[in-house]
């Protein structure tokens, strides 16, 4: 089963930190990073630019984008894809992650089959990137 782990950093009490004097505690996400390729279930690793986000509201009067105001103490600094046997292994391996203060959220990942779409409907995945105009 695939898992979605995503560290939100408590400030800079985090290995996630994201001042720039914090290469010590980036040091310990890659180091995390490492832990999980060679266990062999890491299959994305990613790092969020903490001042790029916005928050997009869909629907009814309260539609819009919002930036800045939705960043706290605890936005989102790290994601991984995991591939692993369980729930508890992926909450395992959360547990084993480069924090100090702060959480990583455990998400599973819906396979298209699951989320009620065959597999066998879906179009290929290079169609999604095609040129209509090519």
């Amino acid at each position: 089963m695939k898992y979605l782990l995503m560290l939100r950093a408590s400030g800079c009490e985090s290995a996630g930190a994201r001042a720039d004097g914090g290469r010590a505690e980036w040091r310990s996400v890659e180091q995390f990073d490492d832990r999980l390729a060679k266990a062999g279930v890491l299959l994305a690793g990613e790092r969020l630019a903490p001042d790029d986000g916005v928050v997009v509201d869909c629907g009814g009067d309260d539609s819009g984008v919002r930036y800045g105001e939705h960043r706290d103490v605890d936005s989102p600094t790290a994601v991984w894809i995991v591939q692993v046997a369980s729930r508890e292994e992926a909450m395992e391996w959360a547990r084993r992650g480069p924090l100090r203060r702060g959480r990583i959220e455990v998400h599973r990942v819906l396979e298209m089959d699951e989320a009620g779409s065959p597999r066998a409907a879906a179009p290929p995945r290079r169609a999604l990137w095609r040129n209509p105009g090519a």
